[in-house]
């Protein structure tokens, strides 16, 4: 990174006055205002919104607490991943986000129309403002950047505009303008001959500038970067496009010869086509499959039987041979295998580091490849007695274990987006217990030891997040055993006698009507939260919703409640625990990718400095002077950021210039030190946050 690496301890001087530091307060993480039935609630992953006499107000889960952004006169018009856009009656939009909890004025002739869906996780929200004399103006609002920006649309566009989470492109005659969320620009390819409707992914947009007569090349666009480039030209038999709009990589073929072609890639993380080594005959066939960040061709030539390409890791990597069947293609890798006899070797590449296709041998003909988006279980033996699981981890592109799993044990398996595991439930002979595996470090963590005589399940959300527990199941209560994926260790076990839980993407939530006490464990946090003067539930079922960063519901009391899952510094980017990632390196013609955090402090009295390393401390540290404890590792911490004073809205945020390329898979954390202006005191304010470069 091109930044400062001051001493870490040089903060000290602001606090040596003040022998004994204070510690930060308790972070503000229920929060509640008076609920109208009547009016509508807008939820992101970031906010939560209700229109009240006193005004419109929003919850940030960065700032935990409410803000009013809005007149109650004021009408929504639009809201997405982490903000909302307010319409004041004259013409007047005002769009809030939640990540700086600011907003920012744009105005508006009469009759404008929002171009995407509402609440629809995108990063941005845009508009076609019918202004007089002209074919229109696009104008877009950004959460990353609070800004509005506007292009002039130079003739009526014919198609609709298309859009990804971070990406929108609207073509106009010869002109394709494209919206970039990150850098709240609009950005415009010209061409000479009109091409085809545009396509997106999450973070980019492309064109066959063969619509009619043009060249035969694709032009992509990469948000992150805010740069249009041009691919290979692919041959005159066709592009074969691979892409998907969920996907985040696409690819076609690049000319090669009349009878042979190659596979070109496009990733908008490094905002360049990369054209693969692995040569294709047309005699033969192929296929291929766009998926999350995971690009997959299959061709009939065993010669050139599989190749990815990865949008984290930007590289080909092939496998060749005559026994090869895809076995499963994950967000973030690819799994084929080879049986032969009584084993199977099973071959996984990553689409998020490099390495190749790493071998593992499974002694079982029929193996068990668990489901998971970062990672998965793999299990088999020829003797069911037996029974070994192994995990695998795409960031990592490393395989851990064997685990013994005896199959008379009754096994409860979970799986989330960065975490797996399972509990042992069997003889003590085999050493039952609760296991953890993490995507993040690529290891197996043994839990809390399980007596045979006992109940216990394993809980996970599948799919998504970083939270799985084991759970024992006594006659009156439970034991909640949480796995702690930003360290990956096991928290101290919760009792509670409550008669329902429920296991998020990023948080535990227990409810407890009866005594109007509620509890809930933020993953980002690592920690116990407790409210009371709660009512029962009234959401549709009785039951609380749950976003990335926080957990909303209505109750009896007629309160809409908010509890955030956000530490004191947040990075908006969480990968793995949520599925964006971070950009790194200068681009010629484009924009330096950042890294963006956000700190949560009290208005005019404390200022925020911004520390990072590349690894967490074996566990955190109390250090003379401070308060908190410092979760970074103390020997490789440098100063990031200094944020200043918080200003009134009680958030400062930074946009951190990523000019060098950072090594693909590298795992950063960011931690806040919080000084108080008035004595003087420095603090840790909470635990680090994690922020993964690709």
């Amino acid at each position: 990174m091109s930044i400062p690496h001051p001493s870490f301890l040089s903060v000290r001087s602001v606090a040596a006055a003040i022998a004994l530091a204070l510690s930060i307060p308790a972070a503000a993480q229920w929060s509640s205002i008076p609920y109208d039935s009547s009016k509508s609630i807008a939820v992101g992953n970031w906010f939560v919104a209700h229109q009240t006499p006193a005004g419109h107000q929003a919850y940030s889960a960065i700032a935990q607490g409410w803000t009013n952004v809005a007149p109650s006169s004021a009408t929504v018009k639009g809201y997405g991943d982490g903000h909302v856009i307010y319409e004041d009656g004259t013409g007047n939009y005002r769009g809030w986000s939640a990540f700086s909890n600011s907003s920012a004025a744009q105005s508006f002739a009469p009759g404008a129309s929002i171009q995407n869906s509402v609440g629809a996780g995108t990063a941005y929200t845009t508009y076609y403002d019918l202004v007089p004399f002209t074919n229109g103006v696009l104008r877009a609002y950004s959460q990353y950047t609070n800004t509005w920006a506007s292009v002039a649309l130079t003739a009526l566009p014919a198609t609709s505009l298309k859009w990804a989470p971070n990406v929108a492109v609207q073509k106009d005659g010869l002109h394709y303008h494209a919206y970039s969320a990150y850098t709240g620009q609009w950005v415009t390819l010209d061409v000479g001959v009109e091409g085809g409707i545009p396509i997106v992914g999450p973070d980019y947009a492309a064109v066959d500038l063969r619509g009619t007569s043009g060249p035969f090349q694709y032009a992509a666009f990469s948000a992150p970067r805010g740069k249009w480039t041009l691919s290979p030209v692919y041959p005159t038999t066709g592009a074969g496009l691979i892409a998907q709009q969920g996907a985040n990589a696409l690819a076609i073929r690049s000319n090669d010869t009349g009878s042979t072609f190659r596979y070109a890639g496009y990733t908008p993380i490094t905002g360049a086509w990369t054209t693969s080594s692995f040569v294709h005959a047309t005699s033969s066939s192929q296929s291929g499959l766009a998926f999350k960040n995971t690009l997959r061709v299959l061709d009939t030539d065993t010669s050139v039987r599989f190749e990815i390409f990865g949008a984290g890791n930007g590289i080909w990597q092939g496998l060749a041979g005559t026994n090869l069947v895809e076995e499963s293609l994950h967000d973030d890798f690819h799994v084929v295998k080879d049986s032969a006899g009584s084993s199977t070797t099973l071959h996984i590449a990553s689409a998020m580091v490099g390495g190749g296709y790493l071998a593992h041998v499974v002694p079982s003909f029929f193996p068990s490849v668990g489901q998971g988006s970062h990672g998965c279980a793999i299990s088999g033996s020829n003797d069911p007695s037996t029974n070994k699981v192994w995990a695998y981890s795409a960031l990592a592109h490393a395989i851990a274990g064997p685990i013994a799993q005896p199959l008379s044990s009754g096994v409860s398996s979970a799986n989330a987006g960065s975490v797996l595991g399972f509990n042992l439930q069997g003889s003590a002979s085999f050493g039952a217990t609760a296991w953890a595996h993490t995507s993040r470090y690529g290891q197996w963590v043994a839990g809390p030891a399980l007596n045979p005589s006992e109940s216990w399940t394993t809980l996970a959300p599948f799919g998504s997040g970083s939270l799985l527990a084991a759970i024992r199941n006594n006659f009156t209560s439970h034991d909640l055993h949480v796995f702690d994926e930003h360290r990956g260790t096991w928290v101290a076990p919760l009792n509670t006698t409550a008669g329902s839980f429920t296991i998020a993407q990023n948080a535990v939530f227990i409810p407890n009507p009866t005594t109007g006490v509620y509890q809930a464990y933020s993953a980002q946090r690592g920690t116990w939260s407790t409210q009371g003067g709660i009512g029962a539930i009234t959401n549709p079922g009785g039951i609380a919703s749950f976003a990335e960063n926080l957990i909303w519901f209505t109750d009896s009391n007629a309160k809409l409640w908010a509890f955030s899952l956000c530490d004191r510094a947040q990075a908006w980017f969480q990968y793995p625990t949520a599925a964006q990632y971070h950009a790194s390196g200068a681009t010629s013609g484009g924009a330096t990718p950042y890294l963006p955090v956000s700190v949560r402090g009290a208005p005019s009295t404390e200022l925020a400095l911004v520390y990072a390393s590349l690894a967490l401390g074996p566990a955190p540290l109390s250090l003379p002077g401070f308060g908190g404890t410092l979760d970074l590792s103390l020997g490789g911490a440098f100063q990031l950021a200094n944020l200043g004073v918080f200003d009134a809205d009680g958030v400062r945020d930074a946009k951190i210039p990523l000019a060098n390329p950072i090594g693909a898979g590298t795992q950063g954390w960011m931690q806040a030190v919080i000084v108080d202006l008035t004595t003087l005191s420095a603090s840790f304010a909470g635990r680090a946050t994690g922020a993964r470069f690709y």
